[in-house]
Formats: C-alpha cells, structure tokens, sequence
C-alpha cells in the first residue's frame, strides 16, 4: 500500500513538473519573443515556378530609372537578390541605423511590458543634433514595447537613447553590441557610431550589409510587426504617433501591391534613405532598400517614389 502511494506521488510531481514547463513555455513565448520566435535561417530550396517568376522580374527590372543612386530588392521567400544599384559602395544609413538599434534591443529585453523612466540625460543633445524624436519627455513611465515602436515608427533618437542607456548601461556600450551584431551578421562594410543614425564620417554601411541586417532583422516576429505597424499610441502618456512613411501620404499602395512597412531616414550626408516591404496582390512579399535619394525628407519623397516604381514594375514583369 505504501509502495502504491508513492508511486502515484511520482506521477503527480511529474504531472507538476510538466505543467510548470508548459506555463514557462507560454511566458518565454510571450515576454522573450526575440528568443523564441526569431525564425529559421535555413532558407527554401526554390521551386522552378519561383526561380523562372524572379527570372521574369529580373529581366523587366534591369534597365529601370530610379532616383536612388544605391538600391538592393530582395525576394523575401528566399531572399534572392533581384536587382542591385552600387551594392558594395559606402554609404551613410541615417535613421535606418534603428533597425540594428531594434534588434539589439530585443535581445536585451526580458520584459516587453516592463517599464522604465525617461530621465533628462536620455533627450541631451538630441535638440542640437536636430535629431528626429517621438516626443518623450522626462519622467514619463514607458514600456519597452512603448519605446520599440517609439523608435522605429517616428524614427525617435530619444527612444534610441532610452533603449541604450537602459539596457547596457549607457551608449557606447550598446554602439558596442551593434557592431558585435553587424560582425555576427557578415557585415563587413559596417560600423556603427550610435544608435540614432546621427552623421559621422565613421558611421557607414553598404547595401549589400544592409541587406544581411534586414534578412536576420525579418525573421524575428517581434521586429516584423513593429516594422509593419504605421500608428501607435500610448495612453498612459497621452502620446500618439505614426510611421515616417505615411508623412508621405495615407496612401502606400501601388498599381499591383501595397508597402505594409518600413523605416526611412534622412540626413544631409545621407539624404533620403529607405527600406520598405510590399506585399503584392498574389501574396508575395519583396524588400526594396534604397539610399541617397535627393531632396528634403518633408518636401520631396523621391524614395517613396522609387519603391513603388520598383514595386510596380516587379508587378508587371512576374
């Protein structure tokens, strides 16, 4: 009889003991989604219908006029190069350094509902540099997620500085774990100075390294839908603000498709820079990056411009 017992109290701590992993599987998947759900990198064989559509679009891109002096578009579903403009050439990022500041971010967040206080030495200087902002101001109590989609959606160098001086202590730290991310990516051609995109002379990428970023950036979930999210409020702040994409209009469709997302940047080295996903009517995602296009970020869309021509004619030649 006593042997019965403690046979059934094993199966029952076992019972816990499984139920405690499910629980944790849950909170791991919902608080630590850069771990969990960050995508395989083992990509697709193509099909033949895949290889001969890109064969198609490829050849009706070829000779296309862009504003753009630099420009890479991808094929998502594999991540094949369809077209490229100056791939390996040097250029400034500007604000589209803040996609490397959002997956470093993510892999320092345990807690997306966790919150932090925005203090004055985050927003230092961010007035001089003329640096784009969400509108933080200190005191405010924000979340991690509040503060990802503060920095990609309004492209805010405040959220950028928040982010860093949070989770590594300070910026020069976190510039360190950029580099260390470029470096695991393959980025060869990269170096980051901050997180803001703010120009330096030593603060460059190339198309092709931006591409590397934005192939293991896409993959993490947690990234694709702040990327692809144009409006976000947050009401504890009474704070509201939108992708710099729709400064260029409500509307991103395009004859044959729509942009469901993206992060533009602008400096007066850099000019108009862009990377952006459009998802066309069969489905098919593409990512058009593009840099240097000429004109004022709110007066000119010139990059805009070009990604739905590109995007257009993808359309047409599949």
């Amino acid at each position: 009889m006593k042997i019965h017992k403690k046979r059934w109290y094993v199966v029952l701590v076992i019972i816990i003991a499984l139920l405690i992993g499910d629980i944790s599987f849950f909170i791991m998947g919902k608080f630590f989604p850069n771990k969990l759900n960050e995508g395989n990198t083992q990509l697709p064989t193509p099909s033949e219908q895949l290889i001969t559509t890109q064969n198609n679009i490829k050849q009706g891109i070829k000779d296309i006029k862009l504003n753009s002096p630099y420009a890479i578009l991808i094929d998502l579903e594999d991540q094949s190069i369809l077209y490229e403009k100056n791939a390996n050439k040097k250029i400034y990022p500007a604000s589209l350094t803040k996609v490397m500041s959002c997956v470093v971010a993510l892999d320092h967040i345990n807690d997306l509902n966790q919150k932090v206080t925005v203090t004055e030495k985050d927003l230092e200087g961010l007035a001089e540099a003329n640096a784009s902002v969400a509108g933080l101001q200190p005191g405010d109590k924000v979340t991690y997620e509040d503060l990802l989609y503060a920095l990609v959606l309004p492209s805010g160098a405040d959220a950028a500085n928040v982010l860093a001086n949070n989770l590594c202590g300070d910026m020069k730290s976190f510039v360190q774990e950029m580099n260390n991310k470029a470096k695991a990516y393959g980025m060869i051609n990269t170096h980051f100075m901050n997180a803001t995109g703010l120009h330096d002379d030593n603060h460059y990428t190339t198309m092709h390294d931006l591409k590397q970023m934005m192939k293991h950036a896409w993959i993490n979930t947690a990234f694709q839908q702040v990327l692809t999210t144009t409006k976000y409020e947050i009401p504890s702040i009474q704070l509201k603000f939108k992708s710099t994409l729709l400064l260029y209009g409500d509307s991103l469709s395009f004859d044959g498709g729509k942009i469901i997302g993206g992060k533009s940047g602008y400096t007066l080295e850099a000019e108009c820079c862009l990377v952006s996903v459009a998802k066309m009517k069969d489905g098919h995602l593409y990512m058009f990056i593009s840099a240097k296009a000429p004109g004022e970020p709110l007066s000119d869309h010139k990059h805009i411009d070009d990604a739905k021509h590109m995007y257009e004619q993808v359309s047409k030649s599949k």
